[in-house]
């Protein structure tokens, strides 16, 4: 039974281990295709991690900076 159980981990670790790199591929795509990115059109979101209001872009969802005082008003962030 140990045997079998470590066969089992062994095999487990190795499927960890491909998809934390398929993972870290995926996040690799997202950053080459923020960086091409001309960031025309954005959104102003609340974004719940950070606990702040941000420019959002609308094609490749790049966090782009905080939200201008303007822009709160206009969004219905502030009165």
């Amino acid at each position: 039974m140990l045997i079998k159980t470590t066969l089992t981990m062994k095999n487990e670790d190795k499927k960890v281990d491909h998809i934390k790199k398929e993972i870290k591929n995926l996040e690799n795509d997202i950053e080459d295709i923020q960086k091409k990115c001309d960031h025309v059109d954005y959104t102003v979101k609340f974004i719940l991690e950070s606990r702040s209001v941000r420019r959002i872009c609308d094609e490749c969802e790049r966090d782009l900076g905080y939200a201008t005082t303007s822009e709160l008003l206009e969004n219905g962030f502030t009165k």
